[in-house]
């Protein structure tokens, strides 16, 4: 377990495909905020990403965000990702507007 600061920091540094999904507000329980409770069940989202790893499908550097509604937002890793604490720029556009 590790601050996300040092997770997002750890992935940039690693060379290869890599995936992070972040649901808003968790800590190291998955069913506590409402991003837990609302969204997608993550032992399911690990069998899916397993599965495709079986059926043959290359895995691709992807960031998953769950946000407090239970939406999923994907988008690619990029060559670096950071983390800045409190609230997600995706609960900003919910919450705010553009």
């Amino acid at each position: 377990m590790s601050d996300s600061h040092y997770t997002f920091d750890f992935l940039n540094s690693l060379t290869g495909a890599k995936s992070l999904i972040f649901y808003e507000g968790e800590d190291h329980g998955m069913h506590k905020s409402r991003a837990g409770q609302l969204g997608p069940e993550a032992y399911t989202m690990v069998a899916d990403w397993l599965s495709d790893r079986v059926r043959g499908i290359e895995a691709q550097s992807m960031y998953t965000e769950v946000d407090a509604t239970g939406m999923v937002h994907v988008e690619p890793w990029g060559d670096q990702r950071e983390y800045t604490y409190g609230i997600t720029e995706n609960t900003k556009k919910l919450i705010f507007g553009n």
